[in-house]
């Protein structure tokens, strides 16, 4: 059945009130995240900042080229360059903070391509993560030298070295090889993927 003029008007002044309102809420998600949000242009402008971002890096800056206002650069990032569709990657900006970002290409109310990004401050993660590393390094660096004493002395013993040994020395002695052998493998394990 053909709608009426009267029913069309209706339906299209219906929908853009949906999409009026849809609008509102988006931004009204995008200005109240905890997290700094920006919106840039093909050519990497600034077009929208919200409350968080303005607040790290300064109010007053939409037209500003995002490379040269969040990291002090003269030509785009290469990640933004060369990335089409949702992006990934990690940054330290000129704030001397490490954010994890994520972005993804929007289309703006006129259908024009824009891009949408989200970061979140990992400086506190990285710090951490790099307290872990350096703890778990000394603790395998500190383990090594009385393990390859241990394992030497074993050898002295299970050689004979220090005095004839029965079955059940062996036996110990061997256990001691053992031992000794697994914990230098697991600091090496432990060692090598924190690199």
């Amino acid at each position: 059945a053909a709608l009426s003029t009267g029913q069309r008007q209706r339906r299209v002044a219906w929908a853009n009130r949906v999409i009026e309102d849809t609008g509102r809420q988006i931004r009204g998600i995008l200005a109240n995240m905890a997290d700094p949000v920006y919106v840039v242009s093909p050519e990497y402008q600034i077009l929208y900042m919200n409350r968080v971002a303005e607040e790290i890096f300064g109010e007053g800056l939409r037209g500003g080229t995002c490379y040269h206002v969040f990291h002090d650069r003269e030509e785009p990032c290469e990640v933004c360059a060369r990335s089409k569709g949702t992006a990934r990657w990690r940054s330290v900006l000129k704030n001397g903070k490490s954010y994890r970002f994520i972005s993804a290409d929007i289309r703006n109310s006129a259908g024009e391509l824009e891009r949408l990004a989200v970061a979140t401050d990992v400086t506190v993660d990285e710090e951490v993560s790099k307290i872990y590393k350096t703890f778990i390094s000394n603790v395998s660096h500190d383990l090594r030298t009385p393990l390859a004493a241990i394992d030497q002395y074993a050898d002295i013993l299970r050689d004979g070295l220090a005095g004839e040994l029965n079955e059940e020395q062996k036996e110990d002695v061997d256990v001691i090889k053992r031992s000794t052998f697994r914990l230098r493998n697991r600091s090496e394990e432990h060692t090598s993927e924190l690199q």
